[in-house]
């Protein structure tokens, strides 16, 4: 036997177990995706609950919560701090697009319904731009925006600077 054929017949072994792991692999990779999604529906469904309750004044019953990983854990018991800064899906959607008009006219003067769904998807949020359209249309009837040209629009508290 030569080298060649050595190196050839070590390489279809090494192929064939690459082959074996990756078909063992690919089931596992779908189970996990599955209970990740579970787990992701699970938790945004108690935070939903949890906020409720706390809005109602409600003291949930003490459970023994599962350990989180540290990125998830809370250091205050504010629902917002649970779920860090960038995660938005808990607030209303009127709260949410107000707030990232504010955002966006200090940053960039003014916010187009674009700019908003983009910075509400840096949020955990995925707005359609009806549904923008709407929470603008709401807030301007309550002098929390303005609109200052078509599809521009700036938060109403006060003056702004970019």
């Amino acid at each position: 036997m030569t080298q060649s054929d050595t190196l050839t017949s070590a390489l279809a072994q090494v192929q064939q177990r690459i082959a074996e792991a990756m078909s063992e692999i690919a089931p596992l990779d779908a189970r996990l995706s599955e209970l990740r999604a579970t787990l992701r529906d699970a938790r945004l469904e108690e935070r939903v609950l949890k906020d409720i309750m706390e809005r109602f004044g409600m003291v949930p019953n003490t459970v023994e919560e599962p350990e989180r990983p540290p990125h998830e854990r809370a250091t205050t018991g504010s629902l917002a701090f649970k779920l860090g800064e960038n995660d938005w899906t808990w607030k209303p959607r009127t709260d949410a697009v107000s707030e990232a008009v504010a955002h966006l006219t200090n940053t960039q003067g003014y916010a187009t319904p674009l700019s908003i769904q983009e910075f509400l998807n840096t949020r955990n949020r995925e707005e359609s731009r009806d549904l923008i359209g709407a929470a603008l249309s709401y807030l301007r009837t309550a002098d929390r925006v303005e609109n200052v040209a078509r599809g521009q629009w700036v938060s109403a508290k006060g003056v702004h600077t970019p």
